[in-house]
């Protein structure tokens, strides 16, 4: 039995990333550049400043990524407090169950601090998480293991102790890195093939329908 699960947040809890693509295409629209989804979404998870970088580099862009980035997270946080944002199906349910279980919860995101409390805010659980981690909060963003270290130190637990939720393949790999059992979320019909070899326990297409019994004989059959 697993003593702790660690979400990650867009795509996991929430579905943000059209928001987040279309802010992309503004940010690299005016500066005459723009990201096919397929391809923006082949940088699902990884760190803010290195996906500029790599825009950078793929569209030979004068600014530096830290101003892109910052552009981008302005946006966002603009069409995050003020667009609809529901909950992807089961979240809250699951974190209910969990919650009425007794286990702790830890939120490890990519995205910036003020942008992961907006919205856990807007989703009503920010007080149900025992330990939120952001970007801001670490050296190295995802595939590192930084973020998921940071969520196990901050539930004062052994990394090995927790489950984590990811949606995307950078993401399995930090929190395989930082020794946790994980379980990836992929939409259904599509190919699992690099979140499995990420290491990814169990592929799911969704948390909908999911109980704490099933995520502990997951979390058992890993160990």
């Amino acid at each position: 039995m697993f003593e702790a699960i660690v979400f990650d947040m867009d795509g996991v809890l929430v579905d943000s990333e059209p928001i987040h693509y279309a802010t992309t295409n503004e940010v690299l629209g005016a500066r005459g550049a723009w990201i096919a989804r397929a391809d923006y979404d082949g940088y699902l998870g990884m760190d803010e400043l290195a996906f500029f970088a790599e825009l950078v580099r793929r569209f030979g862009l004068d600014d530096p990524p830290q101003v892109l980035a910052r552009e981008r997270i302005a946006l966002s946080l603009g069409r995050l407090a003020q667009e609809p944002l529901p909950p992807l199906p089961g979240v809250l349910e699951l974190i209910l169950a969990l919650r009425g279980e007794g286990r702790a919860m830890a939120v490890a995101s990519s995205a910036s601090r003020h942008q992961v409390r907006l919205v856990l805010d807007r989703l009503g659980i920010t007080g149900c998480m025992q330990a939120i981690i952001s970007k801001d909060d670490v050296q190295a963003g995802k595939p590192a293991p930084d973020l998921y270290l940071a969520a196990a130190a901050g539930l004062s637990l052994d990394p090995s102790c927790c489950l984590a939720i990811e949606d995307a393949a950078l993401g399995v790999a930090s929190a395989r890195a930082a020794g946790m059992t994980v379980l990836a979320l992929v939409p259904a019909g599509s190919d699992d093939t690099a979140h499995r070899e990420a290491g990814a326990r169990a592929c799911l297409s969704g948390l909908e329908g999911l109980s704490v019994e099933r995520l502990d004989a997951l979390a058992a059959a890993a160990e």
